[in-house]
């Protein structure tokens, strides 16, 4: 049987996609253990001749071009293609370390897990070290996934799980179409549904950062839909957070972490407005927006998760209406002047 099934999408990463694809072929399986479904999302360089010459020498990776786009629209390909007991999805242009997997999906299969979680490393490097995973597996808890919720602040991704496919079948999750940022809504359905989940902090996935990252520096189109992304995300998580109200299973915690990471996205989306090209006049619509969702000012959001000091002040400059005001444009009038110096 294949153990596992990893999904990788592309969209023109052709600058990173060996480095990620060897990563994947130096796993502790067989190679008739399990599967690399690599998905195109319309890429227009050379990513699909890459694939090709992998697929001439490795069996047991497959290729598909479907007709349709965007990220989650195609993991949602790749829950559908899968034949894996376990599932896994690794973006493109990041990598994972060398022989882990088989220790995972042996874990997972020990103690019959819906879900292994591990540590995710933002790096500008080529490569991160294997962990000795052995170590922290010998004892590791093991969480009634909402428990986890309540417990614990978690990443609002899936490339650090590893899912049974079963699972997530039997309980009908994929990535909702027309979320802003599906992953989050994904991530927290799987920890509510879950039954079995342990997490090591082990760092398994790295988030490779480079420049041509539209959320590091997104050109001023994107970061207009980056921001509706944002407050279109806090839509679902709150409509999500309204029916498990409803289901009464979930405990005041877990409540209020479920909020919280809702109304983090309204707090990032402010900051990122900040160096946005929307004009004052139209911060100013956004807000009125915002306060009429009961988003703003910002409430119950300083829990457990977000008490830095940079959170807080950012906190009250943003609840400040006038102070954001002044800040938004103090900010702008400096900065060309700061680039020229940086």
């Amino acid at each position: 049987m294949i153990q596992l099934s990893i999904v990788v999408p592309i969209y023109n990463t052709d600058k990173y996609l060996g480095r990620c694809l060897d990563s994947l072929l130096r796993q502790d399986l067989s190679y008739n253990e399990y599967e690399i479904i690599v998905i195109n999302d319309g890429s227009q360089n050379k990513s699909g001749e890459i694939i090709k010459s992998y697929m001439a020498e490795y069996p047991h990776i497959s290729y598909c071009e479907p007709d349709i786009s965007g990220i989650f629209e195609i993991r949602n390909v790749g829950i559908t293609l899968a034949r894996g007991k376990y599932i896994y999805f690794v973006d493109s242009d990041d990598y994972i370390s060398t022989h882990v997997l088989g220790k995972v999906t042996s874990f997972m299969n020990k103690e019959e897990l819906d879900i292994f979680g591990f540590g995710i490393i933002k790096t500008t490097e080529s490569s991160i070290p294997t962990p000795p995973i052995e170590k922290n597996l010998k004892g590791l808890t093991i969480y009634n996934g909402q428990n986890y919720i309540s417990k614990f602040n978690f990443v609002n991704e899936s490339v650090w799980l590893v899912i049974n496919l079963n699972f997530l079948r039997t309980h009908n999750i994929v990535y909702p179409p027309g979320a802003g940022f599906p992953k989050g809504i994904f991530t927290v359905q799987l920890f509510y549904h879950s039954k079995r989940v342990a997490v090591i902090p082990d760092n398994i996935y790295a988030d490779f950062q480079h420049p041509s990252s539209i959320l590091l520096n997104p050109s001023p189109e994107q970061n207009r839909d980056l921001l509706r992304k944002y407050e279109s995300t806090t839509d679902e998580y709150m409509n999500f957070r309204r029916v498990v109200e409803l289901e009464n299973t979930l405990s005041a915690s877990g409540l209020e972490r479920i909020r919280s990471k809702s109304i983090s996205y309204i707090f990032f989306m402010l900051i990122r407005a900040v160096k946005s090209n929307l004009s004052i006049k139209e911060i100013g619509q956004m807000l009125r927006r915002l306060r009429s969702k009961n988003y703003y000012p910002i409430k119950g959001f300083m829990g457990s998760d977000y008490r830095s000091n940079i959170s807080r002040s950012w906190l009250f400059i943003i609840n400040n209406k006038i102070l954001f005001m002044l800040f938004i444009a103090v900010y702008r009038s400096l900065n060309p002047w700061l680039k020229r110096f940086s």
